[in-house]
């Protein structure tokens, strides 16, 4: 046989070998051999005379069949092929358990075999092959398992709620972190007095002297502001601070000290004029009397009485003429000497509650007469 043959045919050996390897039974048989008379696979070889010569390998009924060796010298080889295929050869695989049916498997149970057996997949990335609803991009549930196999369970579902003692809604103390808001508990946190159901973030505050709503603050927007009237005259000063109670304050106010008046407490009316002198009974906004002495305040000395930002003489005028005097009866009352005319004797006109002379009328007599040295009252 030459080289080109003998070369041909281990081509053709090889071919056979692949095929037994992947399985193949007779009679099908690979390339360069067929079936002989006898319905086996044949290997066709040209001797030197060039005649074919069929050399029988295995018979079509996977028997083994005659040896047949070919002297492969000029190679240095010798290949023998007396053996049948395996009817159970096949290429394997590895599938794993898949106990729960979710399609997944448990990479911890694995088996190689040509097919799959019954509950077993491919697939090995199961987290937990217990659970038919735990897989890689299963819908995560907040139910304490880990349903979408991402090595967390829940926390991003958790809501947050509070010990709400009272059962007023409201919670206090720290977070609870759960799947759902439980029994005793509430979402909304915040309350600052957990025994009491009338206290919460959302109570409406009455005046009571208790934080009913929680913000920190006691009765606001409830209470009434009262002020210290210092001579009792019924205006406050403008600068007065307000104490805020859900009633009038009882005695008087610490702030207030040496007075004509009687000292109290006050409610501001809106728009009402301030005390200019808190400390006297007769100076208020509108007052209508005049006075020789001034009212010292806070450092300030005036004759402001009136509280209208000017100081005015009772007596604006000065000249020579007597006053005129006339006796007014009221009913029921003692009469009265009203002077009127009244001038200063002294020109120009004197300052507030400095000394000059007036023309007036004598109460008693009610005639006229000058008054020495009586200072001029203004307001």
């Amino acid at each position: 046989m030459s080289h080109a043959s003998r070369l041909s045919s281990l081509l053709v050996l090889a071919a056979l070998s692949a095929c037994l390897s992947a399985g193949c039974t007779a009679p099908s048989c690979p390339p360069g051999l067929g079936l002989d008379t006898e319905g086996r696979c044949a290997l066709a070889l040209n001797d030197a005379a060039g005649s074919d010569a069929g050399v029988p390998l295995f018979p079509s009924d996977g028997s083994v069949g005659t040896d047949a060796a070919i002297d492969l010298a000029d190679a240095g080889m010798i290949v023998e092929a007396d053996a049948a295929p395996d009817p159970d050869a096949c290429l394997t695989a590895t599938y794993y358990a898949d106990v729960d049916g979710d399609g997944h498997g448990d990479l911890a149970s694995p088996m190689d075999a040509c097919t799959a057996p019954e509950g077993f997949v491919l697939s090995s990335d199961d987290c937990d092959d217990d659970c038919a609803t735990c897989f890689p991009g299963a819908t995560e549930i907040c139910d304490g398992l880990d349903q979408n196999c991402d090595g967390s369970s829940d926390t991003e579902l958790y809501v947050t709620f509070y010990a709400d003692a009272d059962g007023d809604g409201y919670g206090a103390g720290p977070a609870i972190a759960g799947c759902a808001v439980t029994d005793g508990h509430s979402a909304e946190g915040g309350d600052c007095n957990d025994s009491l159901a009338s206290i919460h973030p959302h109570a409406a505050e009455i005046c009571d002297g208790v934080d009913q709503n929680c913000d920190g603050h006691t009765d606001e927007g409830v209470a009434t502001d009262y002020f210290p009237d210092c001579d009792g005259d019924g205006y406050i000063a403008a600068d007065a601070v307000a104490t805020p109670a859900c009633a009038r304050p009882i005695g008087v106010p610490a702030i207030c000290g040496a007075s004509d008046g009687a000292p109290a407490w006050a409610t501001r009316t809106p728009g009402a004029l301030a005390d200019c002198f808190d400390a006297s009974r007769y100076a208020y906004p509108g007052a209508t009397g005049y006075h020789g002495l001034p009212y010292s305040y806070r450092g300030v000395s005036s004759h402001d009485y009136d509280c209208d930002g000017a100081q005015e003489r009772r007596v604006n005028v000065a000249g020579t003429s007597d006053a005129t005097c006339t006796w007014r009866t009221v009913p029921g009352a003692p009469r009265v000497c009203v002077a009127t005319g009244e001038r200063w004797t002294t020109n120009p006109l004197r300052a507030c509650g400095t000394p000059a002379d007036l023309r007036t009328c004598d109460a008693v007599t009610c005639t006229p007469t000058v008054v020495y040295s009586t200072l001029v009252d203004c307001r």
